[in-house]
């Protein structure tokens, strides 16, 4: 089989994708807007829904703050399913079919979908831009350097956006699929929050659910997006002064690597006591 490291190096070279015509970028944009609409329409939904009696009293028998950040993690579940399993499956395709020609790049018409007005990256550019404004600009003004980095990454994700689909036109679109399939990790991450949300802490699925995101987190964003991330500094000059955006996301992944690798080396926390 050949190695992953030479598929990755060769892929991400060679990016052949065609621009968009600046009607079909039109449209995109026009897409985006709805979904930025959408995802800052559903915060607030839920934001709503969760101060009702019934599921505030719920939520904060285990801790009040998870009200206010409840909504934020839904959204960004909802919009992690919808878009890292998809890139995902691509990665998965491209590799396979890359072993099956012996190292021959499979023509990449497929990423093109993905682009298209009703795709799912107007979905992604829409998702990022809503929640930088509910939930990555509020948390600036929190206490905390956790928070902080929370808006670094969305700032570093809206710039690599920004280059993938507006610079290049849409030509860099296997480049981004080769970045979002990454959040597949941050899946199991959100569903073991929300489940702990909701009192749920000492189910066994909660642990496999965090066993499974450190495990993503260290094959995808530690070990694909290393690779991924080295090709396109020395490779792809589209990225233009946007270049920037890619080592601070490398510098990202890492210091988030080392926090999981502390928690799990680390003592456990204390169980959270009910208190009636």
């Amino acid at each position: 089989m050949i190695p992953y490291t030479k598929f990755v190096d060769v892929a991400y070279d060679n990016v052949v994708i065609p621009p968009r015509s600046d009607e079909e970028y039109k449209i995109f944009l026009s897409y985006t807007a709805y979904w930025t609409v959408f995802f800052i329409s559903s915060h607030f939904f839920l934001v709503f829904l969760f101060n009702t009696s019934t599921i505030s009293k719920r939520i904060q028998y285990v801790d009040k703050k998870k009200v206010e950040e409840l909504p934020g993690y839904i959204t960004s579940l909802i919009h992690h399913m919808g878009i890292s399993p998809i890139c995902l499956s691509f990665i998965i395709f491209d590799y396979l079919k890359f072993n099956e020609s012996g190292g021959v790049l499979f023509p990449a018409g497929h990423y093109s979908d993905l682009y298209s007005p009703t795709g799912l990256f107007p979905f992604t550019f829409g998702y990022f831009i809503g929640d930088s404004f509910v939930f990555a600009i509020p948390e600036v003004f929190k206490p905390g350097v956790s928070s902080k980095i929370f808006f670094v990454h969305h700032i570093v994700a809206l710039s690599m956006i920004y280059a993938t689909f507006t610079l290049s036109r849409g030509s860099l679109t296997q480049v981004f699929a080769g970045m979002m399939c990454t959040e597949f990790s941050t899946i199991f991450f959100n569903i073991a929050w929300i489940l702990r949300a909701f009192g749920f802490r000492d189910w066994t699925v909660v642990n496999v659910f965090e066993k499974s995101f450190a495990f993503f987190f260290l094959l995808l964003r530690n070990g694909h997006l290393t690779l991924l991330i080295y090709v396109l500094w020395f490779d792809i000059a589209a990225f233009g002064p946007f270049q920037y955006a890619i080592l601070v996301s490398m510098g990202l992944q890492f210091f988030w690597a080392f926090k999981i690798v502390m928690s799990i080396a680390g003592p456990r926390k204390p169980k959270e006591k009910k208190v009636d």
